[in-house]
């Protein structure tokens, strides 16, 4: 399985290794170096695409190295959510695969929060046995920073079964479809999730966002006969 893992703040990648030295660092300067812009540069092109060379490998999601990667990454996210807020408009950050988070002047809020490539939405990662995954810190970070967490389907790269039990363990507010209400319903923390209304004419008013809800399928088929609510 290869990955295309980064952090993303306003646009911006950041990208960093725990090693001290070694091609994730050259990557992290140089990516560093070259902030993004529009137009793109010939340098964040280059820079990008060295990256993606170095990511890109058939099981980089088991070496070392890339674990190492994301987890510094993931750091860098969570260290500029608490360490610098927002005065105005959003930031925005791509996370693990769907995985996104928004900051506010007045919330942070996530959708689809994912921490890794695991496929058992029963268990954490770290029971599962995979390696790419966040520390238990950053689980417990993430969970005091995030506000309000909507989960728009219930596959595995847009659900988590540590992350979610973590957000309403710390008080937060999770959004999720009947459908995975139903899936968790034996969990202990099953009663914690909510489930909102599609909305017509008013939107919900909720951890000071105002959310629209459209009740849709993923589907899985072309002929639109399958799919995830």
């Amino acid at each position: 399985m290869a990955l295309r893992t980064v952090a993303v703040c306003c646009g911006m990648m950041f990208v960093r290794s725990m090693a001290s030295a070694g091609p994730a660092d050259d990557l992290w300067a140089g990516l560093l170096a070259n902030p993004p812009s529009a137009p793109m540069t010939a340098e964040r092109e280059a820079a990008i695409a060295a990256l993606d060379q170095w990511i890109m490998r058939p099981g980089s999601d088991e070496m070392p190295e890339i674990i190492a990667y994301y987890q510094r990454s993931i750091d860098r996210v969570l260290d500029l959510v608490e360490n610098e807020p927002v005065t105005e408009g959003v930031r925005v950050f791509q996370l693990y695969s769907s995985s996104m988070l928004f900051q506010t002047p007045d919330v942070v809020f996530a959708i689809d929060l994912d921490q890794g490539p695991n496929k058992d939405l029963t268990m954490s990662p770290e029971e599962e046995g995979v390696e790419f995954r966040l520390t238990d810190g950053q689980v417990a970070r993430l969970a005091s920073l995030v506000d309000v967490s909507f989960h728009t389907h219930q596959h595995e790269d847009h659900l988590d079964h540590e992350l979610t039990a973590a957000l309403l363990a710390a008080g937060k507010m999770v959004i999720v479809t009947p459908e995975t209400i139903e899936m968790w319903q034996e969990q202990p923390w099953a009663e914690g999730l909510t489930a909102l209304d599609q909305t017509l004419d008013e939107p919900h008013q909720l951890a000071g966002l105002s959310v629209d809800l459209l009740r849709d399928r993923q589907w899985g088929n072309d002929l639109h006969t399958a799919g995830t609510v």
